[in-house]
C-alpha cells in the first residue's frame, strides 16, 4: 500500500489513515476474544461448590452447638406424657389403699352371717351383732364362751371369763378374735392350732394340733 506521504491531502490521504489506525484496533480486539474466558464453564465450577456448601450448611444446621441440650428441639410424644400420667396415678391409688388399710381398724361389730378371714388362718362369724362399746387392745373384758375340737365337735370347755385384751392372757385366737367386737355381739371363732394350743396341745381334753371352734359373747368392756 502507498502511504500518504506529507502534505498530501485529499480522499487518498484519509484513506490511508484510516487503514492505518484499523488494523491495530481490528487485532486487538481479536486478542480479547481469544484470551476472554467463556461464560458458560464459569457458572459450571460455580455449580459444584454451591451444592458441596448446600450439605455442609445442613449438617451444621441439624448438628446441636456445645452445651445445646439435645433435648430441647424435641417435646415428649403424647404417648409418652400419658405412661407417664398413669404411672403416677397408679402410685397414688397404692399410697392411698395402704394407708386406708393402715388406718382401718383389724374389725369392726359387723352384721350377722358370712365368714371373716384375718391374718395366720383365724376366721370368725358374726351370730348375732352388738351395739354396744367396742372391745379393744389394752381394755378388760368380759366374754362367755363354749369351746369344741374342730375335728369333731366334742366340748372340752364353757364358762364365762374376764381378762386384758391383746396382753396375751389368753390364746391368740381370742387376743385376735375378740378384738373389735360390739358389746351383745356373739361370734363363732375357727382358731387354727398354731394360734390355739399348738404342737403341746392341753392334755387330756385337747390333743396336740388341733383346731378350735369357740363360740364367744362380749358381756362388757
Amino acid at each position: 500500500k502507498r502511504k500518504a506521504t506529507a502534505g498530501e491531502s485529499g480522499p487518498t490521504a484519509k484513506k490511508a489513515k484510516v487503514e492505518e489506525q484499523k488494523t491495530p484496533q481490528a487485532k486487538g480486539e481479536l486478542k480479547k476474544q481469544i484470551l476472554k474466558p467463556p461464560p458458560q464453564p464459569q457458572q459450571e465450577e460455580q455449580k459444584p461448590q454451591q451444592q458441596k456448601q448446600a450439605p455442609a450448611a445442613a449438617k451444621a444446621a441439624g448438628s446441636p452447638k456445645a452445651g445445646q441440650p439435645l433435648s430441647a428441639s424435641k417435646p415428649p410424644s403424647q404417648k409418652d406424657a400419658a405412661a407417664a400420667q398413669s404411672k403416677l396415678l397408679a402410685e397414688a391409688q397404692a399410697k392411698a389403699k395402704a394407708a386406708k388399710a393402715k388406718a382401718q381398724p383389724q374389725d369392726t361389730g359387723a352384721a350377722a352371717g358370712g365368714v371373716k378371714q384375718l391374718k395366720g388362718g383365724l376366721a370368725y362369724e358374726v351370730l348375732k351383732p352388738g351395739s354396744g362399746p367396742m372391745a379393744q387392745a389394752g381394755k378388760t373384758v368380759q366374754v362367755r364362751y363354749d369351746g369344741r375340737l374342730a375335728k369333731n365337735g366334742k366340748r372340752f370347755d364353757k364358762g364365762v371369763i374376764k381378762f386384758k385384751l391383746g396382753r396375751g392372757e389368753v390364746i391368740e385366737g381370742w387376743d385376735k378374735g375378740v378384738n373389735g367386737m360390739l358389746r351383745g355381739e356373739k361370734r363363732r371363732l375357727k382358731i387354727p392350732a398354731a394360734m390355739g394350743y399348738g404342737r403341746r396341745g392341753a392334755p387330756p381334753d385337747i390333743p396336740p394340733n388341733s383346731d378350735l371352734v369357740f363360740e364367744v359373747e362380749l358381756l362388757g368392756c
